[in-house]
């Protein structure tokens, strides 16, 4: 568990330094792959009622 810890505070780190374009678009992506696991879970129609 600290390990995951420890990648996911590295990960924001190198996001926040980044120029903020670069922030938005992997913002984007990281939503994009919650959505994914979402969908997974919930289902499209689920997800769609969110």
């Amino acid at each position: 568990m600290e390990t995951s810890d420890v990648l996911r505070h590295q990960k924001i780190k190198s996001l926040t330094a980044q120029p903020t374009e670069k922030v938005a678009d992997a913002a984007i992506g990281l939503w994009e792959q919650v959505a994914t696991q979402i969908i997974s879970i919930v289902g499209e129609g689920g997800f769609d009622s969110l």
